[in-house]
């Protein structure tokens, strides 16, 4: 490490070769679009911090909110918040997991498309399980079980929301004998036959239920 006198030193030889250089000028080399985001990405920093300094001020003494009022629904735009960012998280994964290593040197690109609202199936009225029950005993001779999945029928939450109180009966083939919703979609022929049945038997119990 090599000590000068003093700074003044050092000042003074940047200044000398900084003179010896012909000064740049910035709108020359920045085009005047770039300077104008520029610009607008600032004063929206600074807009945008000051709403965030002054908002809770304003929601407890302008609007009345009281500090436990604010401090709600401060916690819900914080949770709001981190639940996009861990969807976004999610997304990028998923994205990685698919775009990665295609496997047969096959081209796959993920595109975000939206994300839908889901559906929570209503529980069975006591007639309805009892009818799934019984004719799955009758066709299959076991008990019938229902599974809870993370994906999504669209159409079904808005029936759903439009008939709140109607039941449901949706069910369908998969397994490792069929392969449902894909290029080679194929069916176990005589898996599918008892399901037709099964549901045959409670459209029966249905009609019942109707007189």
């Amino acid at each position: 490490m090599y000590q000068v006198e003093s700074a003044q030193v050092v000042v003074q030889g940047r200044g000398r070769k900084a003179a010896g250089r012909d000064r740049i000028n910035i709108r020359e080399h920045v085009g005047r679009t770039v300077l104008l985001l520029g610009t607008t990405s600032l004063l929206t920093d600074i807009s945008s911090e000051m709403v965030s300094t002054i908002l809770p001020i304003y929601i407890v003494f302008a609007l009345g909110a009281t500090p436990l009022q604010f401090g709600i629904i401060d916690g819900i735009y914080q949770g709001a918040t981190a639940l996009m960012r861990l969807t976004q998280r999610a997304t990028a994964a998923v994205r990685n997991a698919l775009e990665r290593d295609p496997p047969y040197g096959a081209q796959v690109r993920f595109t975000d498309n939206g994300y839908a609202g889901g559906w929570n199936a209503p529980p069975f009225a006591p007639w309805l399980e009892e009818s799934i029950t019984a004719a799955s005993r009758k066709v299959f001779g076991r008990e019938a079980v229902s599974i809870g999945c993370g994906g999504t029928i669209p159409f079904m939450g808005m029936l759903g929301a439009q008939f709140p109180k109607t039941q449901f009966f949706i069910t369908g083939v998969l397994g490792p004998h069929s392969n449902a919703h894909g290029p080679n979609e194929f069916l176990h022929i005589d898996y599918m036959r008892k399901l037709t049945g099964c549901v045959a038997l409670v459209l029966a119990d249905h009609a019942k239920q109707l007189g």
